[in-house]
């Protein structure tokens, strides 16, 4: 058993591995009137073969229709009957359960969320129906070009690797996904060993310890699950075009970055907010504000155990689409041959530390914080652990990484909009 804090206001962190291979983190918060519980899985989009892109969301969605214990409602009722809520999330590494509870309902609520997953039935009569609502979920994201085009930036900047492909599957990978499938699928990867329990709350480490250690009994034990590595390639400037009748077009530009736990995580993370996580971003200033291109104009990072990506979205007036690109480029390149003025970069790690601070008070915030970084790095990092490396990033840190990840033939973009320049759009790609 391993522990940190408290300091600063920080909660106690401790972590535990079962007999059964299940670790379990705690941050005890014993102040709080309501307590965050995630039931986290090492399964996500870049675990499935081709043939089963879609499969991880598909279980997350099935889980919930009914266990060996509780049928759908039963499932739903429990939680949302004492006031707490209960959701699910998929991504590229991670399928997440969670609930959120008033703190006399913990037990009950982490014994809901270790049925569904430890437990589920896979019915088959709620099996066709969830296959179709989960159809009409691709659909509508089909319907909003702000999200097709991230799907279009992933699929150039990562190819045919797996992290190229839909979290959400295709229509043709859903149809031929089987029940025999599902099943096989759960099997093979909700595992003991694949699995972080996370809670955020007054309950103390001894109290989750047990409750985890009761309803894990019957999970399958097994050792963590690999997936194909990302390999370093050059495959850019690329652009992928999508026509569509709409009122913006939308791009995003994107360039592969480093994996999760490099030392310069912290330095990017001040990069992307000097340039787009804020109304005070250059982005935001300069393409929204002074030039009137665009509504919505941000910019995300993507952190992933062996890769990463930093990407720039954003919905401009469609006949001005190639001057916004441009603007975009020349603040890139800003960045790379000019030093970050001290004041400004101050600020931009006020805002960071500042957000993290604010966290500190939230027991989801707390919950997901530990249960996601034991699940996918060597270690916790605590806030003020963050904080301090933050605070050491210079302007020459970010000049260096800058030039390091904003590299011209690593540039992708993806645009989906009614442009008649699609074709020459990977030449617009010039820093």
């Amino acid at each position: 058993m391993r522990f940190s804090g408290p300091s600063e206001g920080e909660p106690v962190t401790k972590i535990e591995k079962l007999e059964n291979g299940v670790r379990v983190v705690t941050n005890h918060m014993p102040q709080m009137h309501s307590v965050a519980i995630g039931v986290w899985m090492a399964c996500g989009l870049r675990h499935e073969p081709k043939r089963l892109n879609g499969i991880s969301h598909f279980v997350e969605h099935l889980v919930f229709k009914g266990t060996k214990n509780r049928n759908d409602r039963e499932i739903s009722q429990s939680i949302e009957g004492v006031g707490g809520i209960l959701n699910a999330s998929t991504g590229e590494e991670v399928t997440f359960y969670f609930s959120q509870v008033p703190r006399e309902k913990f037990a009950l609520a982490l014994e809901v969320l270790l049925d569904i997953a430890v437990n589920p039935l896979f019915k088959e009569d709620y099996f066709e129906k969830q296959r179709s609502i989960v159809l009409e979920e691709i659909h509508m994201y089909e319907d909003r070009p702000s999200s097709v085009v991230q799907d279009m930036i992933n699929e150039v900047i990562w190819g045919n690797h797996p992290l190229g492909r839909r979290i959400l599957g295709t229509a043709d990978s859903i149809a031929g996904i089987s029940r025999k499938d599902i099943k096989e699928y759960h099997k093979r990867m909700y595992l003991s060993g694949n699995c972080v329990v996370s809670v955020a709350g007054a309950p103390a480490h001894q109290e989750v310890v047990g409750e985890v250690r009761k309803n894990t009994r019957a999970m399958r034990r097994g050792a963590r699950r690999r997936f194909a590595k990302v390999r370093d390639v050059v495959n850019g400037p690329k652009a992928l075009v999508k026509q569509k009748e709409t009122e913006q077009c939308h791009f995003c530009l994107g360039v592969r970055t480093f994996h999760r736990e490099h030392p310069d995580r912290f330095g990017l993370k001040l990069m992307s907010t000097l340039l787009g996580e804020n109304m005070s971003s250059r982005l935001f200033q300069e393409v929204r504000e002074k030039r009137g291109l665009a509504y919505s104009i941000y910019t995300d990072i993507d952190r992933y155990m062996d890769a990463g990506a930093f990407v720039v979205s954003a919905g401009v007036v469609i006949d001005r689409t190639r001057e916004a690109v441009a603007t975009v480029l020349r603040e890139l390149k800003k960045l790379k041959t000019k030093p970050v003025p001290k004041a400004e970069l101050g600020r931009a790690k006020e805002h960071v530390v500042g957000l993290i601070k604010m966290g500190m008070d939230r027991v989801m915030s707390q919950m997901m914080w530990t249960g996601e970084n034991l699940l996918l790095s060597r270690k916790i990092e605590s806030p003020r652990e963050v904080i301090r490396h933050i605070h050491a990033v210079t302007p020459e840190d970010i000049r260096r990484i800058a030039n390091d990840v904003l590299v011209e033939n690593q540039l992708n973009m993806a645009v989906v909009g009614p442009i008649s320049e699609g074709k020459e759009a990977a030449k617009w790609l010039k820093l």
